[in-house]
């Protein structure tokens, strides 16, 4: 790829920030960048699938990539500048999951074939390269580690509880206290003194994952505005998070009519296609952008319970 002296010390800036080409010499990273084409994408253009070869490596220069399950769910969304694919460029695994383009994308493409023939050629490039490589891994293994020992201990302890229920309405039953009536009075109790939170998102699969990222809520759901309004008349509550796009009734008119109603309810909208710099012009009293990171939302609820409190 021929490119002007403006252009290639632009890509240099770009590369530097990549974790797997940090401390190349800049003759490493000219070449590097020589063997580098850039390719376009229009909105909703597959830039690899689930099954095709690690063949590639890209570095995100414009717009957006989002990355898909098995299903077709969002799993994460990524913007300039990060790397995609550079732990598959020096192996032979087919990919996991499919990439889309998000509006109008634009990608840098590095080859695999050339990339084996730089390496090969430069064996001090490939020491640096690979060692990269190795704590780059090691970083993801470490977050991944402290992710899953999170998880563990949260359902550790809800076992827990869950086995101490367990043995107090057995305790309770054998002194001739009914215990279903015991739980069910429990059940009615926690709904009454935990804040109830309405969900509405025409997809199942992110309804779910709110629902059990909310768990310690009574959560409710709903698959668009009009049925948001029916379930919030029989069970109003204590916050609101909406989708925008929906059939029927969209998250901009649901905010509307319920912000009429009760202004003071807040509201949190949810989207994976509006950009950060129009969020305050729409009127929500917060904002989640999906991929959802869950960290996020859970401060976000928080913060806006305690606020109503």
């Amino acid at each position: 790829m021929a490119t002007t002296p403006n252009r290639s010390g632009s890509l240099l800036k770009i590369l530097k920030r990549i974790p797997v080409f940090k401390r190349l010499s800049p003759t490493q990273m000219q070449k590097l960048i020589s063997l580098c084409a850039s390719r376009k994408l229009a909105d909703g253009d597959m830039l690899f699938e689930r099954g095709d070869a690690s063949d590639e490596m890209f570095v995100i220069l414009g717009g957006a990539i989002s990355l898909l399950r098995e299903d077709g769910l969002e799993m994460a969304r990524f913007e300039p500048v990060v790397s995609l694919g550079e732990l598959g460029i020096v192996g032979d695994r087919p990919r996991r999951i499919s990439a889309r383009s998000v509006g109008n994308s634009t990608v840098l493409v590095l080859a695999r074939k050339n990339f084996d023939r730089l390496l090969s050629d430069d064996m001090k490039m490939a020491v640096t390269v690979y060692r990269n490589l190795v704590l780059l891994v090691s970083e993801r293994i470490d977050e991944d580690n402290v992710r899953a020992l999170e998880h563990e201990e949260v359902c550790s302890r809800a076992k827990r509880l869950e086995r101490e229920l367990e043995l107090t309405l057995e305790a309770m039953s054998k002194q001739g206290i009914d215990s279903d009536e015991v739980r069910a009075g429990v059940e009615a109790h926690l709904r009454s003194v935990l804040p109830t939170i309405l969900i509405v998102d025409d997809e199942k699969e992110i309804c779910s994952f709110l629902s059990r990222a909310l768990a310690e809520y009574d959560v409710i759901t709903a698959k668009d505005g009009v049925s948001a309004l029916e379930l919030a008349g029989k069970r109003p509550p204590n916050l609101v998070i909406t989708d925008i796009n929906m059939p029927n009734m969209d998250g901009l008119e649901l905010l509307a009519k319920l912000k009429h109603d009760q202004p003071e309810l807040p509201v949190i909208g949810l989207s994976g296609y509006v950009k950060e710099d129009a969020v305050d012009g729409l009127g929500f009293d917060g904002f989640v952008f999906k991929p959802m990171r869950v960290a996020q939302l859970r401060s976000t609820v928080k913060a806006h319970l305690e606020k109503t409190g």
